[in-house]
């Protein structure tokens, strides 16, 4: 299922995710950058993966050292706890579909050979921002 849901951070810019991914820990939601708060997502960071796929339009996506326009059908992995912002791409709507998922997930679980081996040179990699598919 993907959710319509609002966005919101906290005081350290953390966004404050539903209760649901708790349980699940993965979420999808759909968004129209230009309807959230005049087309700019603000800067924040969460502990979650995640992943962007542009449905329509495009959208500039952002990070402490990229500054990326992303247009239909291409998509942005952003690695866990990356500071990032989302603005509208000029007049063009984008409307942005979004995975986020925890290492949990993928993994099985905390402390398992994925995590481990797979999942931890990821996140520990402070180097591996985020990386962009383009078809």
């Amino acid at each position: 299922m993907i959710y319509q849901i609002g966005f919101q951070i906290d005081k350290k810019l953390k966004e404050i995710l539903p209760d649901s991914f708790s349980s699940f820990s993965c979420l999808c939601k759909r968004a129209n950058i230009p309807d959230i708060q005049g087309g700019f997502v603000p800067w924040h960071w969460h502990q979650p993966f995640e992943i962007d796929y542009v449905r329509t339009g495009s959208v500039r996506v952002r990070n402490v050292d990229t500054d990326m326009v992303l247009r239909q059908g291409e998509a942005v992995f952003l690695n866990s706890n990356v500071l990032h912002s989302f603005i509208k791409n000029g007049d063009e709507a984008g409307e942005v579909d979004t995975i986020f998922f925890d290492a949990v997930f993928l993994s099985g679980g905390y402390g398992t050979v994925f995590s481990e081996n797979y999942i931890s040179p990821v996140t520990s990699a402070h180097a591996f921002l985020s990386y962009t598919f383009v078809p």
